[in-house]
């Protein structure tokens, strides 16, 4: 994740020898035009492009010894988006022009890094209006001879309505991809693992609600019954085991076998939450099931799924990888951006279960076309599947058995997202139009949002029009409803944290605009609804203020997903004695050693096989970090005052303490 402390322009150079601008000096680009510009550690530069309405614009910065990140602006100075993927090779950007105009392309340094980059524009076209042709001006990026590439699938009673495929599948050989090319789908084949248990559970070999030891009696006993279907809907309360082994150094192309990921269940020292309390996304009960289904079939788990559910469907070209060792005829190669362009990379070991299936659009049409006549199972199977469960608490979750079952505009959805290291992938299923739509890639810096925007195209007659907002209504009405008088902005900044995740949300001014910082992301610019609420920018979030009886803020609902109350940090950061949490601290549940030390103010956590991390104060005791896998540090005092050990949580893993030796 990334920070952005960014306060004034560096030096820009068309070639050289280098020709120095003043800040706010704007340079306009030409379509094609490659301008090389250098940063330094609080460089932005400033670029402009003169547009018609509704033009596409693609353009990349060339990231050659920095890390970026592109903002877009329209011509009344309102963000269009921000771009922020790879730390290498090419920032992609693309958006299109809603008005006419001077519209303004900033490029930032990351975290006050220092180097140089190029920026060109490759196209600068109007929209396109045939579906078709607008999905290929979309995947522009992607559609390259030196790039990963992409294809999707738009699916419609069973068959493919429309299918494409862009840029390469293997980048070593020159290799496009093509649409018969199996490519790793990542978590999406969830339900591939749900279906197979089902299946074994109508042939009698087991029951949805066995207890898990009864086919695992090597798992511990927490003292509470898990169940299958506590593993197939995510509500078991066991370590999420990627998650989990990433705190004690392990990297995601490691070699991971499922007696290590059983044996991070043996040594868990009790569950985070009882079965059945709260959805956690958890890729080991996965893995768990996949053991369950090789020891009751007594195959491997590939060879009994291409048996039983791949070929009986048609699917010739999918396959179930469960070793980064294993190969997929004809599959493409997975890559991530690196220092000097693309690298090679492997996909996540241990994935059988969790992920690990390679396939194409073509075999997810015939998948698909099973939700409404099954060949595979039969209909009481896949109701168990797109029925959602409910929590002890009788709360529905929006999760079936491997999907996630949902609405998209009006529309009932069956959908799932995949990521492992380089694939990205997405399905979504329609039921009420039998249809819908399959993307993949093997480009790491893939931006899935954009995809499912295109596949969406051919959705748009289906989907209800959302209604306009009571604040939205306002704005329309009074004609300046975003112009939020400073006087009431200043109000807002400061730190707001999330207890129950130690994560801190920064509030400020810049130059007049209000901006978010989200702990350890890029500044997000805020968009202003009313006097108190505000959109984020390229985020399907929003925030409220709140103010008591004398018009203090010290409350806010970050909204993502469901309402999270935020309340604002008032304790003193500077008074904080970071030397007392420095020390050596070891976990015996990890087996691992984290040294903790105070280097320029600011406390840093050392392992051997990770790069420092920063960690900062957000409560009393309690800590952020600056890695996506350590975000909440809590520590812990003994009676004298003295700090005596500290526990780690990230959401899919909580509370692996770490004793102070």
């Amino acid at each position: 994740m990334k920070q952005l402390l960014l306060t004034f322009a560096s030096c820009l150079f068309l070639s050289l020898p280098a020709t120095f601008y003043a800040q706010e000096q704007i340079v306009p680009l030409t379509i094609g035009q490659t301008l090389t510009g250098s940063l330094g550690p609080d460089g932005e530069n400033y670029f402009s492009i003169d547009l018609k309405k509704d033009t596409y614009v693609y353009g990349f910065a060339m990231q050659i010894s920095v890390d970026v990140v592109v903002h877009v602006e329209d011509p009344d100075g309102e963000p269009v988006g921000q771009f922020d993927q790879p730390a290498r090779g090419a920032e992609n950007f693309s958006f299109v022009s809603e008005e006419k105009g001077v519209y303004k392309i900033t490029v930032e340094s990351f975290e006050k890094n220092e180097g140089d980059y190029s920026i060109v524009i490759k196209k600068a076209e109007p929209v396109e209006t045939d579906p078709d042709a607008r999905v290929d001006q979309m995947f522009s990026p992607y559609d390259n001879a030196d790039t990963p590439g992409a294809v999707i699938g738009i699916i419609e009673n069973g068959k493919l309505s429309f299918s494409r495929s862009y840029g390469m599948a293997n980048l070593t050989h020159a290799i496009p991809f093509e649409l018969n090319m199996p490519s790793n789908i990542g978590s999406v084949s969830k339900q591939f693992t749900a279906m197979a248990i089902l299946l074994l559970e109508k042939e009698g070999k087991l029951s949805l609600e066995d207890d898990i030891r009864k086919h695992l009696p090597e798992l511990p006993d927490f003292g509470e019954t898990i169940t299958i279907k506590n593993l197939l809907n995510h509500t078991n309360g066991l370590r999420e085991v990627f998650n989990t082994l990433v705190i004690r150094g392990w990297q995601g192309h490691d070699k991971l076998t499922r007696e290590v990921a059983i044996k991070v269940i043996q040594n868990q020292p009790a569950l985070q939450a009882s079965p059945g309390e709260e959805f956690n996304y958890n890729n080991t009960a996965f893995i768990l099931c996949a053991e369950i289904i090789e020891r009751l079939t007594e195959q491997d788990m590939d060879d009994w799924m291409r048996a039983n559910i791949f070929l009986p469907l048609g699917m010739e070209n999918t396959h179930l990888r469960l070793s980064n060792n294993q190969v997929i005829p004809h599959a493409t190669q997975g890559y991530q951006q690196g220092d000097k362009g693309y690298v090679v990379t492997l996909g996540l070991d241990c994935a059988g279960g969790p992920g690990g299936v390679y396939t194409t659009v073509e075999d997810m049409a015939k998948w698909m076309q099973n939700f409404r006549n099954p060949k595979v199972g039969d209909k009481a199977i896949i109701a168990k599947m797109v029925t959602p469960d409910t929590l002890n608490n009788g709360q529905e979750m929006e999760y079936g058995l491997g999907l996630f079952i949902g609405e998209d505009q009006g529309l009932k959805m069956y959908q799932h997202g995949g990521a492992d290291i380089a694939h990205r992938a997405m399905m979504t299923y329609y039921p009420e139009l039998n249809a819908g739509y399959m993307i993949i890639s093997n480009n790491a810096g893939f931006q899935m949002g954009m995809a499912m925007e295109a596949a969406s195209l051919f959705f748009e007659e289906h989907f209800e029009k959302e209604e306009e907002t009571a604040s939205e209504e306002v704005a329309e009405e009074s004609g300046e409803g975003l112009n939020v008088d400073q006087s009431i902005l200043e109000k807002y900044v400061g730190k707001f944290v999330i207890k129950e995740a130690n994560f801190t949300i920064e509030y400020k001014i810049e130059d007049g605009t209000f901006i978010a910082s989200p702990q350890g992301q890029p500044d997000v610019v805020m968009v202003a609804t009313s006097d108190s609420t505000f959109n984020y920018t390229g985020v399907d979030a929003n925030v409220t203020f709140h103010a008591d009886a004398e018009g203090n803020i010290l409350l806010a609902t970050h909204f993502q997903g469901g309402p999270i109350t935020m309340e604002r940090l008032t304790f003193d950061e500077a008074s904080v004695d970071l030397s007392a949490y420095e020390g050596t601290y070891f976990s015996s549940e990890l087996q691992t050693v984290y040294e903790l030390m105070v280097e320029e103010d600011q406390l840093i956590a050392r392992h051997i096989n990770l790069e420092d991390i920063k960690l900062s104060p957000v409560n009393d005791d309690a800590f952020g970090g600056s890695v996506f896998f350590l975000p909440t540090v809590e520590f812990q005092r003994n009676d004298a005052g003295a700090v005596i050990s500290f526990t780690v949580s990230n959401g899919r893993t909580k509370g692996i303490l770490f004793e102070k030796q």
